[in-house]
């Protein structure tokens, strides 16, 4: 009778156990594919939402004005972590994060609970009074830190100090920016197209020099 060899259990694996396949949730290209498309269809909403408020010529003016500063601020925050920088991908996903997940967290939380206020308290003035000094600070700064909290968790290994943290929260608060700039110079072009406004008078030149230079 043909006896089968034994064989010695794998490191880590007490004897008599088999080993267990990690579940499908568990899988890395699973977790990074619901990642990415959450990212993506946030990125679509917001880009279909701030469209929709600025019109496809002034999304694209804000657009174009609103990336002048990313590229110095990501540096800035490059160089910053220059010791012992982090790599890329954190960034690229703080930056989406940013930009498309926390800024659509931000509008739909602040629309909700203004509009909530305004039927609760039957007062719309107060709502956006409340709404935008107490209510959007709360909820913007809770959704942009939630990245640093996610690449803590996800990626401690990355986390060699507090540099880290600041290096993630910056780069996180560049891309929200970003989104809200488009925002805000698109409209203002929307307001000199209404207005003949032009130059360094026009809405648009003093919305950059607010929102760009000074910020």
């Amino acid at each position: 009778m043909a006896i089968s060899p034994s064989y010695p259990p794998q490191p880590g694996v007490p004897a008599g156990h088999a080993l267990r396949h990690p579940h499908w949730w568990q899988r890395r290209s699973v977790r990074y594919g619901a990642l990415i498309t959450l990212l993506v269809l946030s990125g679509l909403v917001i880009l279909a939402l701030v469209r929709e408020q600025t019109g496809t010529e002034g999304f694209l003016v804000g657009l174009g004005l609103a990336v002048f500063p990313v590229p110095l601020l990501i540096a800035a925050f490059r160089w910053l972590d220059r010791v012992e920088p982090g790599p890329w991908r954190n960034l690229v996903f703080s930056f989406a994060w940013g930009a498309c997940a926390a800024a659509l967290i931000a509008i739909v939380a602040n629309s909700f609970a203004t509009r909530w206020i305004a039927t609760a308290t039957a007062d719309p003035s107060s709502a956006d009074t409340l709404g935008a000094t107490v209510i959007a600070p709360v909820v913007e700064e809770s959704a942009k830190a939630a990245a640093v909290l996610l690449v803590f968790l996800f990626r401690r290994r990355d986390f060699t100090g507090i540099v880290d943290g600041v290096v993630i929260a910056g780069v996180t608060a560049t891309g929200f920016a970003f989104t809200e700039n488009i925002l805000y110079l698109g409209t203002a072009f929307g307001t000199d197209r209404l207005s003949g406004g032009s130059g360094l008078t026009s809405v648009t030149a003093a919305t950059f020099f607010v929102r760009v230079v000074m910020s």
